[in-house]
């Protein structure tokens, strides 16, 4: 049994491999540079964690495994340092842990890994089969974005920021789209089609299998052509691909077409066409792992969601509030889109997540946001930023014409105060973002 402490144990990705290494039988101990409920979370479990530093714990560790977001300079990374103690970073460390498991499914993409890899999730649990999960949202109905039932599988996402997921070896690759999004990671478009072909390629070079979507337009990867990569999406060129879909009694339903052979009429509790995809995702991955189609069905139909993926938290004085973690415009303009599905007005609250993000793809959240009846901007998401890398939520609101912008706001609590006090109407409410916009529900 290894002693192992995690640096940043209250991250999405961390708080869940801190319960794997446990449920893998070593001792696992954890710190954070500030309170949250995950870390309460992991408290309230029994797991020794706690809000700043204390070298002792990194000193008497076999291993600290840290994340991404901390310096070198932190306290108990060099105390681990000083005493000769392994370190390693979150990215490589989740390949380590994947080396439990005889299968490791990863779902790479700018958008919707954490929405694929629950659904996969869950599918494998109607289905019964062992597995892990690593999902970097928090499924109802699992610990957070983790669950454990064996070693069979290993369900992850897999992530491209500081190209962490080059460190993986997964059986299954899945590529849901490829947008630029980390301009601190990838400096050209060139550079980030680099890496998720690197991805992919290495899976197919191991012997595993490829499943990519038909909005990929990558050249090299679309030249792949093998019976180890598996294509979907609308195409009808695709080997998996859907047609009629419509709207219909609450839920979106379609019909999908596998390798020639009509699959069944999907109807599907998630809803825009962005959803659609993910759903066909899916089924590509449980057709390759022989998962039984009536889970697959089942789950897409009673799939129990994720935090922050158009969450419904509450209604005010007729007004519906709607939670959703879309952080990058292609994502704003899908939820806003699913929205204005309902025919109501839209009053967008978003908090921009990082400068650097928001100077890089400054014109598209301008574009996206417009998109909305209403936009109110929420005081930028540092993250590991400063102000100086890049543009913030003021240079946002300035930029959107007098009739979209409404607010701007210096706290969550702010913002929440004016949803509170908004007028009896049938308005939808979206408050957006990857930040604590995310922990809006308790302040409502």
């Amino acid at each position: 049994m290894a002693r192992i402490h995690f640096v940043g144990a209250g991250g999405a990705s961390m708080s869940v491999l801190m319960q794997i290494e446990n449920e893998l039988g070593h001792f696992v101990t954890g710190s954070d540079r500030k309170d949250g409920e995950r870390l309460q979370k992991l408290k309230a479990a029994g797991y020794d964690v706690y809000v700043g530093h204390n070298p002792d714990y990194a000193r008497r560790a076999d291993e600290v495994v840290f994340t991404g977001a901390a310096k070198i300079t932190d306290p108990e990374i060099s105390a681990a340092a000083a005493a000769n103690v392994k370190t390693v970073e979150r990215g490589k460390f989740l390949a380590d842990v994947c080396d439990n498991f005889k299968k490791t499914v990863a779902v790479s993409g700018t958008h919707g890994k954490t929405t694929v890899t629950a659904l996969l999730s869950e599918c494998f649990k109607n289905a019964g089969k062992k597995f892990c999960a690593h999902v970097g949202g928090e499924v109802n109905g699992f610990s957070g974005g983790f669950f454990f039932s064996g070693t069979d599988y290993m369900l992850t996402e897999a992530c491209e920021y500081r190209k962490s997921f080059l460190h993986l070896k997964p059986l299954v690759a899945v590529v849901l789209n490829v947008e630029p999004d980390h301009s601190d990671t990838y400096k050209t478009k060139r550079e980030l089609e680099d890496a998720f072909f690197d991805f992919a390629n290495k899976t197919l070079a191991a012997g595993g299998t490829l499943v990519v979507s038909d909005e990929v337009k990558i050249s090299r990867m679309q030249a792949c052509a093998s019976e180890k990569v598996m294509t979907y999406g609308f195409e009808k060129t695709s080997s998996v691909y859907a047609e009629n879909v419509c709207e219909k009694g609450g839920f979106t339903e379609f019909d999908v077409w596998f390798y020639g052979r009509f699959y069944g009429r999907v109807k599907s509790c998630l809803h825009g066409l962005h959803n659609v995809m993910n759903a066909l995702a899916l089924i590509c991955v449980c057709a390759h792992e022989q998962i039984d189609k009536r889970a697959v069905m089942h789950t897409l139909t009673y799939f129990s969601g994720v935090k922050c993926r158009y969450e419904h938290i509450c209604d005010l004085n007729g007004n519906m509030v709607v939670s959703d973690y879309a952080h990058h415009p292609t994502e704003i303009r899908s939820v806003i889109s699913v929205a204005k599905e309902t025919g109501k007005t839209i009053a967008v609250y978003f908090q921009p997540h990082t400068y650097s993000r928001t100077a890089a793809l400054f014109d598209e959240f301008v574009a996206a946001l417009c998109t909305a009846d209403e936009v109110n901007l929420v005081k930028t998401y540092s993250a590991r930023e400063t102000e100086s890398d890049g543009k913030n939520e003021t240079d946002l609101y300035l930029a959107l014409p007098d009739g979209k912008r409404r607010k701007r706001f210096d706290s969550v609590e702010e913002a929440a105060e004016d949803i509170k006090n908004l007028p009896a109407s049938s308005r939808l409410v979206l408050t957006v973002g990857a930040g604590d916009i995310t922990e809006m529900k308790k302040y409502l």
